[in-house]
């Protein structure tokens, strides 16, 4: 319990800003999580560590603890701990101009995506993964089924952000309906 207090704790000073007091004890936590051969947080923090690294443009650090996350997380059968670890292992590899293993990352995240977990926190980046991975369908069918799974304020700001992006891509046809998300995401966040 302690440790999983300790990750929920991380990811509440990340999304507050606080990025450098959530990368010290994400760090912290994970070696704590190593000694205790606690996997599931080890997962965890590595998958927070990578998305920091990611948030500072430091892509091969994000996609080594991305890496590090998802090996621990497919060992343990977690898939949302999985796919969110893939989508962020294929950002970074996108992002570092690498050619990917795209059907290996895809196939984790689809698996999360359809496992049931509750993956609404995440699904913006999820989506922006895949619309820059170059699957635009897949980052619509992924928003749309955040947006059906959405409860509370947080979770439907975050889909409707989704579902704002996957429009935005769409084009001019789209604009005016991406237009209409981006302010239900505003209006959930004020």
């Amino acid at each position: 319990i302690y440790l999983g207090a300790r990750w929920l704790r991380e990811r509440v000073h990340f999304f507050s800003d606080e990025v450098g007091g959530a990368e010290q004890a994400a760090h912290d936590t994970y070696e704590l999580a190593l000694r205790a051969n606690n996997r599931t947080v080890q997962s965890s923090s590595a998958a927070a560590l990578a998305q920091i690294h990611f948030q500072r443009a430091e892509y091969a650090e994000a996609k080594l603890w991305a890496e590090r996350a998802l090996e621990v997380a497919r060992a343990i059968g977690n898939a949302a701990s999985a796919a969110t670890s893939a989508a962020l292992a294929l950002a970074a590899v996108v992002e570092l101009g690498e050619s990917p293993l795209a059907g290996r990352y895809l196939d984790l995240i689809d698996q999360g995506l359809t496992s049931g977990t509750d993956l609404t926190v995440n699904i913006h980046f999820f989506v922006h993964t895949l619309l820059v991975a170059g699957e635009a369908r897949r980052a619509e069918r992924a928003a749309e089924l955040a947006h059906a799974r959405a409860g509370g304020r947080l979770r439907e700001m975050h889909s409707a952000l989704a579902m704002a992006e996957v429009r935005a891509q769409g084009g001019p046809v789209q604009w005016a309906d991406a237009e209409r998300w981006y302010d239900h995401a505003i209006a959930l966040a004020e």
